[in-house]
């Protein structure tokens, strides 16, 4: 059941929230209880079967951080944590090495068909946080429900914001009443989002999948991987930050906020401000708990550039189980590398620094990003170099019709232009008193802007109704 389907907006969210409402009065554990009720049957949707992974999931993670907080034993959490790693790899990872090891050996290995669990990189990610947190002092374990409440909450469940036991127990605690203003604001995100997914990236989406389509097995005009290369970009930027703004909108429907997960990235100057940027709560988690343990930025400069690569290897390969993906992550460890030593030339006054200041840094930074792009979406390495050899050829006439064409470009308008026009796609301009990357206040949501958000929403529900739904890229993450 999608975000972006007739059941979910008509049919569950309604009766999800009129629930949620009349429990916001009832006991504290009616009210745990109906939320995590609400998300059992969102998860039910998908996959019946993997209901009952994701109960024992998070049975397991629960009953060990009992142990874990009880006697701080640092191996009690590496345990959970391993634990979390293998269920994650025996669904998402299973078939990747069994592959590759047949590669090598030639030993027949049939792959199995799974289906992978909805959410099983995300949640894995969250419970190994709240086993950290908890270990770590930063916050009681709770409740069962609580947490069940906080692993299941539907919103994120998906694709995100990957949040933190410390942000969302407080905020279950509190039990704010669901208020016309919250709900209001709630729906302006959320129409904000569905516009992104319906009228934007789900019209683009059919560009790329022929142009990537036809590269699995040739090379295709150079003039069709340009606009593809671009149309990806568009494409899984709207995709991805309307998911993230419908989450938001949702938990803001229920009165709770979840953090900000995008922040104009195709605007930064530099990749290490590309990744303060994009999808924020993965940044922060492998900054939090890879890049850190591992020895963060302390120690010799190598050390950190050793890090650096690691760390976003296995963050490529946490998005996928394909080389590509792994390529992908590689490349921007890279990158990073290079930006950090740029910046120790830079701070010493080089004369060419000034040379590469402000939009070519900019330039260089989408170049890199867009390049990188072309691993992430290809279904595998000879499909990606087939496309970096269309980039590579000279220009040629392009199959892609004009109408489309007109789409891309106005897409990448809509990213490029100022913050003045374009923050009617940004969910923030809702919104005040935000001094971090959390809503901290529910100011009153002026009439015109929720006239904009009514138009979004119609707007939406046209094009759905006129073509295909279609899953959201994070979706098989």
């Amino acid at each position: 059941m999608l975000f972006s389907s007739f059941p979910f907006i008509f049919y569950f969210l309604p009766c999800a929230i009129l629930a949620a409402a009349v429990a916001s009065f009832l006991p504290y554990s009616v009210y745990l209880s109906v939320l995590v009720i609400a998300s059992a049957v969102f998860y039910y949707w998908h996959v019946p079967v993997y209901l009952a992974l994701l109960a024992g999931s998070a049975f397991f993670n629960f009953c060990l951080a009992s142990f874990v907080e009880n006697n701080n034993r640092r191996w009690l959490c590496a345990i959970g944590v391993a634990a979390n790693i293998c269920l994650l790899a025996y669904f998402k990872y299973q078939n990747f090495f069994i592959q590759n090891i047949d590669n090598i050996g030639g030993f027949g290995i049939a792959p199995r068909n799974l289906v992978l669990p909805l959410a099983i990189s995300f949640i894995t990610f969250e419970q190994i946080a709240f086993l950290s947190s908890v270990h770590t002092k930063k916050i009681a374990r709770g409740s069962l429900l609580q947490y069940l409440a906080f692993i299941t909450f539907f919103p994120k469940l998906i694709a995100g914001p990957i949040i933190r036991y410390t942000e969302l127990l407080p905020q279950l605690k509190a039990r704010k009443a669901i208020s016309l203003n919250s709900l209001a604001t709630g729906i302006c995100i959320f129409s904000i989002g569905l516009f992104k997914k319906v009228a934007l990236a789900d019209q683009i989406s059919p560009v790329v999948n022929a142009v990537y389509d036809a590269a699995r097995s040739n090379v295709v005009p150079a003039a069709d991987a340009t606009w593809a290369t671009f149309a990806y970009a568009a494409q899984i930027y709207f995709d991805f930050s309307g998911y993230s703004d419908m989450a938001i909108g949702l938990a803001w429907m229920f009165g709770l906020t979840l953090p900000i997960n995008f922040l104009s990235p195709y605007k930064a100057t530099s990749l290490i401000d590309f990744w303060r940027r994009w999808h924020i709560t993965l940044s922060r988690f492998l900054r939090d708990y890879l890049y850190i343990p591992l020895g963060g930025s302390r120690g010799p400069q190598s050390r950190t550039y050793v890090n650096l690569l690691l760390v976003m290897t296995l963050g490529g390969l946490w998005h996928g189980a394909g080389w590509t993906f792994v390529v992908w992550g590689a490349i921007h460890g890279v990158a990073l590398i290079i930006n950090h030593i740029w910046n120790i030339v830079a701070a010493k006054g080089h004369a060419t620094a000034e040379f590469f200041g402000g939009p070519i840094n900019g330039l260089l930074t989408m170049l890199v990003v867009l390049l990188g792009w072309v691993f992430f979406r290809a279904a595998d390495l000879h499909a990606a170099t087939n496309i970096f050899r269309s980039l590579a050829g000279g220009w040629t006439t392009t199959s892609i019709d004009r109408e489309s064409m007109k789409l891309i470009l106005a897409a990448w308008t809509i990213i490029l232009i100022g913050p003045n026009t374009a923050q009617i796609f940004n969910y923030r301009f809702l919104l005040t008193g935000t001094d971090n990357n959390f809503l901290i206040s529910i100011p009153p949501v002026p009439v015109r802007k929720v006239v904009f958000a009514g138009i979004a929403f119609v707007a939406s529900m046209v094009v759905m109704a006129s073509g295909q739904v279609n899953a959201f890229i994070y979706f098989q993450f």
